[in-house]
């Protein structure tokens, strides 16, 4: 066998290994990953009660408790009109507190 042809064939069996040992990393980071996705559609489809519905759970039957008195919404607390909305008794204010 000449030289060329060897080279040759030398080259193509290292490109083989080349694309087998790439093929077999792409495998193992599937078959890795793979149950993962399970796993987090699992957690999606657990049950859960929709709003207002029943439940055996409380005594009242209700699925959740109503809010604390005096609960407010986060992002809802505007007591302070100078800092939302720049009056002062009702004007424009025209320096920082």
């Amino acid at each position: 066998m000449s030289t060329r042809k060897r080279l040759l064939c030398v080259t193509r069996v290292r490109a083989f290994r080349h694309n087998v040992y790439g093929a077999l990393i792409i495998a193992i980071i599937v078959l890795i990953t793979l149950p993962g996705c399970e796993l987090r559609q699992a957690m999606y489809d657990q049950p859960r009660y929709e709003a207002l519905e029943a439940s055996p759970f409380f005594e009242d039957g209700l699925s959740a408790r109503a809010p604390i008195e005096g609960t407010v919404a986060r992002g809802q607390l505007q007591l302070d009109d100078h800092y939302y909305r720049g009056t002062v008794n009702g004007e424009i204010a025209t320096k920082m507190p």
